[in-house]
């Protein structure tokens, strides 16, 4: 328990260190939120009024304190274009991210681990060659790439599967992939190197000689054991991809968070994108937190630290 309220005291500083930088990068952002409301041809009066209006008037010191105090107070504010609390604008948001998330996160599980167990069971074959060389290519597809490909093929070329937006489990094959695609190459490329390390111990040469299933040595007592870097690489994939998606929910106009921190940054809607970061944050670490929890689970030693 001792261990659990260590790890959560740590939240504080970070959440408090993201909203300040946060804060400031915003607001050294080229451009006018009030000139991109009213446009080119509103009159001084009229965006002097609006910029009251918003708080924007206020030095800057007087706006960060104001909003530590309302985040604080899990107040978010409202946003500077749609008039809507920033809370409601970001839970509208969430079903869809976690949507995506979770499923890029599935596909990177079931095809990662597998895939990396098998390369470091037959290491030096043809079998391992196969597979690290695909982590390589995977690695080497970035969403912004992979994304318009996929669409390319899939949904204009061979009319398989729909383009974007979000509504049916067809939908979110394509962007689950395109997400999924580099984070699969570095989950096999870390479980095959964890593996590897595990399947060398003097433990893993007594199991053998004792006539273990290959089974029961591998996914027992070698997984098992290699299991907590796969889990730090996990805890921070989970953050990255349930809030971080910015680039393929932007490609698929995949209704999510990313998506709604991408047009605020456009719009220079401040409240709206401190939430997001904020909310992006919290989630980050959480994830952090839950995957500091499963090495306790894992390995009893860390809980005494």
């Amino acid at each position: 328990m001792l261990y659990v309220f260590k790890r959560l005291f740590l939240l504080i500083p970070v959440l408090f260190g993201v909203f300040t930088i946060t804060f400031f990068l915003i607001h050294m952002i080229p451009g006018d939120p009030v000139e991109i409301m009213l446009g080119d041809y509103a009159s001084q009066a009229d965006r002097a009024s609006l910029r009251k209006e918003l708080g924007l008037d206020q030095p800057l010191s007087t706006q960060y304190f104001t909003q530590l105090r309302n985040v604080m107070h899990f107040n978010f504010g409202s946003s500077l274009h749609s008039k809507k609390p920033v809370a409601t604008e970001i839970l509208a948001r969430v079903p869809a991210s976690f949507e995506l998330g979770f499923a890029a996160l599935f596909l990177a599980i079931v095809i990662g681990i597998p895939l990396g167990v098998g390369a470091a069971i037959k290491e030096s074959s043809w079998i391992d060659h196969f597979v690290l060389s695909g982590s390589v290519l995977g690695l080497s597809f970035p969403a912004l790439w992979s994304g318009p490909l996929l669409i390319w093929l899939f949904a204009i070329e061979l009319d398989w599967l729909p383009m974007g937006e979000r509504g049916t489990l067809w939908h979110l094959i394509l962007p689950s992939i395109s997400l999924s695609v580099g984070i699969i190459a570095l989950v096999t490329r870390m479980t095959r190197s964890s593996m590897l390390d595990v399947l060398r111990e003097d433990y893993i040469k007594v199991a053998r000689a004792k006539g273990l299933p290959p089974i029961r040595i591998y996914f027992h007592h070698a997984l098992t054991n290699a299991i907590i870097p796969i889990l730090t690489i996990l805890g921070l994939i989970m953050g990255a991809l349930l809030t971080g998606a910015v680039i393929v929910e932007t490609i698929f106009d995949w209704p999510g968070i990313g998506l709604l921190l991408y047009q605020s940054i456009q719009n220079r809607d401040y409240p709206v994108v401190q939430g997001c970061v904020f909310f992006v944050s919290v989630v980050y670490v959480m994830a952090n937190f839950l995957t500091d929890l499963s090495y306790a689970y894992f390995n009893p030693k860390i809980r005494q630290m």
